[in-house]
């Protein structure tokens, strides 16, 4: 048996019971290129800072200075991400600026009352 669980937009596959190694190698391309994945960030930035205000989450300042430098040190640092030399680095600054992005427009939805995030359809709205 298996359900869908995570937090949107990183859902994901949970298994009740036993499950399978599966063989072979995934491979999953999420971007094209920077100016995708940057419209992806903008987007998924979004989906997530409306999905915790409504989960009850509120903003904190020290999550908006502190949460995108320790993405950028895991992602660099602890995942090894030097080691991919300018695309690491890439990855890892973009990685902080997502996190950056969430902490953001949560401080938008909760501190300046704004109804969602822009560039979301009408399909995400705040619950009250």
């Amino acid at each position: 048996m298996a359900y869908w669980g995570g937090e949107n937009p990183h859902d994901k596959l949970l298994l009740r019971g036993k499950g399978k190694r599966v063989k072979g190698d995934l491979i999953h391309y999420t971007a094209v290129d920077l100016s995708d994945q940057v419209k992806t960030i903008n987007q998924f930035s979004s989906i997530t800072a409306i999905t915790r205000y409504n989960k009850g989450k509120v903003f904190h300042l020290w999550r908006l200075i502190f949460k995108p430098i320790s993405k950028f040190l895991e992602v660099y640092i602890v995942k090894l991400g030097f080691l991919d030399k300018t695309q690491g680095f890439i990855i890892a600054v973009s990685s902080s600026y997502s996190s950056f992005l969430k902490e953001a427009k949560l401080f938008e939805l909760s501190i300046l009352g704004s109804d969602k995030p822009s560039n979301l359809s009408s399909l995400f709205e705040k619950e009250k």
